[in-house]
């Protein structure tokens, strides 16, 4: 909570004429904490409550639990030797642990912090995957860590019963495995071997249903598979192989439909790849190209290739810093957080397609890993030569994804084409008993050569309950908007407006501009806006971005508030010596909840005054993120709220809510 300290508080301010540029990288990330644990920390996984990691260290065949709340380990605890991977149940009550030296896997009992159950396997148990039905675990040995030293009898999948902590079946396998996915019904696993074979195995029965040959009969294939994933319907396997002997390593993802077990696509996927994996909601793919991986290969294959699965197409290669080799997502699967080699972490906005940030951690290893809280706001990589955990924000930009404006300028355009781009600016979302109103305001630059005047294009409106346009989404509105007014570079103003709504029960609000492509653009992947709405459960919901300048003498206006009305605001302090200011009127005697969100690396107060008497209603001070204020108005009063840096800076939101 805030609270009332110091009232001379509010004199302090310096007035500033503020120079703005909106940072709306949401989803970019920093580090924010480093826990030391144990010697040489590989493989993570975090409990879907997010209170605690489980962390793998091979060289003293122990693993650490840590608590996530209180950010220290719980306790390290003795497992097999040669622990090399972790899955955690999907209540979150245990842990299995495959040891790869002393071929066991151990049962980690996360209430009591004890091994209470050690399971026998045949050799080198390495990758496992636990049924999201939480009754059977898939175990078997991993050709990265195997390689040829393993016994033909150490080639088979081991089926283990969760109620009985027994392997039940032992499926032979003609390949060295090197991954495995089971579909979310829980009914089928897929075993990758490093020839190509894919067996699949009935979960039910427990029997193997058929083996599937990527590269087809030759013993020595010129391509090495190396990992694979399940769309979340289940209807799709895709499988991500690299050319062996080579010098440039090409690379490729084999697409296969599991109705009829048959190859119906196969996609390129530039050189060295490492890995491949798909969003949550099953719309997109990453495949990770380390150049660590192809030491001969052009230093742009350092890069990430994103995989549209409506169509399996694939986009251009993103580069991003490091050696890209594994990759976690947002919960709601608009954002991609990529490790690399050396232990810099990339967020990419996969909505725009563009890296929002770069952050180094510690000196990670091949063996490195990365972990994410199921609710996204918590990154963990285990730094393997340092004897370390970097925990890293990726709430370090607390705004909506408000703007996808670029950081492209006229001279960066070769080609001498328009390129639209847009920012929204205030979006009020009125709710009734039976009908919604929608009201948007959005400012549209031409960043590239001037449109002429007798072109035309759309802006369109959906409702969807993620970022990601697609067949699911509700279609709104469309506007036709006249191209004669955009100069190069010079914004123009649009407003929406959508009467007599159904009421939106979606989450998002997505903004398309020129979606039927009239116009040939610069850059396509710029033309989608993202708001989030039904954040609050109040009758009139406003956002508004910060409009600069903005200062104590001459604060933005932002509305009037009844009761069960909601404003928020997102903005940025650009340095600790800035001051932010906003005046709103109150309608009636009403009780205002303030809540401030900001970085934890920053410390920001809030002065509440009157406007029309100088007089202070609150002083707020708070060294917590988010943190609250309230505050009594009376019909009329105009009230100046004021953000003031004590420490730090960086971007915010405000949140304003009138009512008990």
């Amino acid at each position: 909570m805030m609270t009332s300290k110091h009232p001379i508080l509010i004199f302090a301010f310096s007035l500033f004429l503020l120079l703005f540029t909106p940072v709306f990288a949401f989803g970019a990330t920093a580090v924010v904490e480093t826990i030391a644990v144990g010697d040489a920390p590989t493989k993570i996984s975090i409990t879907p409550n997010a209170t605690r990691a489980i962390v793998t260290h091979r060289v003293d065949g122990s693993i650490s639990i840590i608590d996530l709340i209180n950010k220290t380990i719980i306790t390290p605890l003795q497992v097999g030797a040669g622990p090399v991977n972790v899955a955690i149940t999907p209540t979150g009550t245990h842990a299995l642990i495959p040891n790869f030296d002393d071929n066991t896997v151990s049962v980690i009992d996360l209430i009591t912090n004890t091994v209470v159950s050690t399971i026998p396997v045949v050799l080198a148990p390495g990758a496992i995957a636990i049924t999201p039905n939480n009754t059977l675990a898939v175990v078997v040995n991993d050709v990265k860590l195997c390689l040829n030293s393993c016994p033909t009898r150490a080639q088979a999948i081991h089926i283990i019963d969760l109620a009985t902590n027994q392997v039940t079946t032992e499926i032979p396998f003609g390949d060295q495995a090197t991954d495995i996915a089971i579909t979310p019904d829980s009914r089928r696993a897929y075993i990758l071997g490093s020839h190509g074979l894919v067996s699949i195995i009935d979960l039910t029965t427990r029997t193997l249903i058929t083996t599937i040959s990527l590269f087809g009969t030759n013993t020595n294939p010129s391509f090495v598979a190396l990992d694979l994933a399940i769309t979340p319907s289940g209807a799709k396997v895709y499988v991500l192989s690299r050319e062996v002997d080579s010098d440039f390593f090409e690379s490729k993802v084999t697409v296969v439909q599991a109705s009829t077990n048959q190859v119906i696509a196969t996609i390129p996927v530039g050189i060295g790849a490492a890995g491949i994996n798909l969003t949550p909601n099953g719309t997109r793919a990453i495949v990770t190209n380390s150049f660590n991986i192809c030491p001969s290969c052009p230093t742009n294959q350092q890069a990430v290739h994103i995989i549209n699965l409506t169509d399996d197409t694939v986009s251009s290669p993103i580069v991003v810093l490091g050696t890209p080799v594994k990759t976690v997502f947002s919960p709601d699967s608009a954002h991609a957080y990529v490790l690399g080699l050396d232990g810099v972490v990339s967020a990419i906005n996969l909505i725009s397609q563009q890296v929002l940030s770069s952050v180094q951690t510690g000196t990670i290893h091949v063996s490195g890993d990365i972990g994410i809280t199921r609710d996204g706001n918590q990154l963990y990589v285990t730094n393997v030569i340092d004897n370390t955990i970097s925990i890293l924000s990726t709430e370090e930009s607390v705004g909506e994804i408000g703007t996808i404006e670029t950081d492209v300028t006229l001279d960066d355009l070769s080609d001498g084409k328009p390129d639209l781009t847009a920012t929204l600016t205030k979006v009020t979302h009125k709710r009734n008993a039976t009908r919604d109103k929608l009201n948007m305001k959005l400012r549209i630059r031409n960043l590239g050569q001037t449109i002429t005047a007798t072109d035309r294009f759309t802006v369109s409106v959906w409702h969807s309950n993620d970022r990601i346009l697609d067949d699911n989404d509700g279609f709104l509105k469309e506007e036709q908007i006249s191209t004669s007014g955009l100069i190069s570079e010079s914004p123009f103003k649009v407003k929406l407006s959508l009467q007599d709504l159904p009421p939106l029960t979606s989450q998002f609000v997505l903004l398309t501009i020129d979606n039927e492509d009239s116009i040939t653009e610069e850059n396509e992947n710029n033309n989608l806006l993202v708001h989030r709405v039904n954040r609050r459960n109040c009758q009139k919901n406003t956002w508004r971005l910060e409009q600069e300048p903005t200062s104590a003498a001459d604060p933005q206006k932002i509305g009037g508030l009844r009761q069960a009305t909601c404003i928020t605001v997102t903005g940025t302090l650009e340095t600790s010596g800035d001051i932010d200011s906003y005046r709103v009127t109150a309608r009636e005697n009403t009780q205002l909840t303030i809540t401030l969100t900001h970085a934890s690396t920053a410390d920001f107060d809030l002065a509440i005054t009157d406007l029309l008497t100088g007089q202070p209603l609150e002083i707020c001070e708070s060294n917590t993120s988010p943190a609250t204020c309230t505050v009594e108005l009376s019909e009329e009063t105009i009230a100046q709220v004021t953000i003031l840096p004590t420490q730090g800076a960086g971007p915010y939101n405000l949140d304003l809510l009138a009512g008990p």
